[in-house]
């Protein structure tokens, strides 16, 4: 059975192989972690890569290939970003440029992350970039009806930093960099991270990826209280 399914495999055009592998790269990412399949994991993969690439086979010879390498999926493909590693990495970035201007660390609230993510949906979703939402609330009424940044002295502390990158857009690292080194060179923006009335933060990134790399997109807000 084995042997006539693979000779039912037929050529298949670099830009549906290209597809091919992405699909597979995807099917592969578990909690973040890219995970090399078995002899019998990389065969069920062939086929169902088969099924995604628009009703397209995969050629035979590469097929083959496919299964008689078994970690050439985890090995040869790119690293795709995910959502928790970007806001993670982006996470930690902040905290160790806190510490190197002596400012406390921030605490990640995930209540924050999640208003940040359902901003950075709406600007997906509503094909924007801006701090004022599709339903006309700032970033202050988002914050403060789900967070009380009060503190002592009677003031309400609250920011936040937006940014987005259309195209190839790299590993979760990668995509981490691209946004702080971004808000680091605004001055709007440095002032939230380096702020010492600060003591939390959040983020919530929004990953999309399009029919080709050349229309992945990623939108991330960063939330503070």
């Amino acid at each position: 059975m084995y042997r006539a399914s693979l000779l039912t495999l037929k050529l298949l055009d670099i830009h549906d192989m290209v597809k091919f592998e992405k699909k597979c790269k995807k099917i592969m990412i578990i909690d973040g972690r890219i995970v090399a399949p078995s002899m019998t994991a990389a065969l069920a993969l062939t086929f169902i890569a088969w099924n995604f690439v628009g009703g397209s086979v995969v050629e035979n010879a590469y097929a083959t290939h496919l299964l008689a390498n078994t970690h050439v999926l985890s090995s040869n493909l790119p690293e795709l970003p995910n959502e928790y590693e970007i806001a993670s990495k982006i996470h930690d970035l902040v905290n160790q440029e806190r510490e190197k201007n002596g400012l406390k660390q921030l605490s990640y609230d995930d209540g924050l992350a999640s208003i940040g993510k359902g901003h950075s949906q709406d600007m997906v979703s509503n094909n924007y970039f801006g701090h004022t939402g599709s339903d006309g609330s700032s970033y202050g009424d988002r914050i403060l009806q789900e967070r009380d940044c009060w503190r002592a002295d009677g003031s309400y502390y609250y920011g936040e930093n937006i940014w987005w990158k259309k195209g190839n857009l790299g590993s979760s690292s990668d995509v981490a960099r691209a946004a702080f080194d971004w808000w680091m060179n605004s001055p709007s923006h440095r002032a939230n991270i380096l702020s010492s009335v600060f003591i939390t933060e959040g983020i919530g990134p929004v990953v999309v990826f399009g029919d080709g790399a050349y229309n992945d997109r990623v939108y991330i807000t960063q939330d503070f209280c």
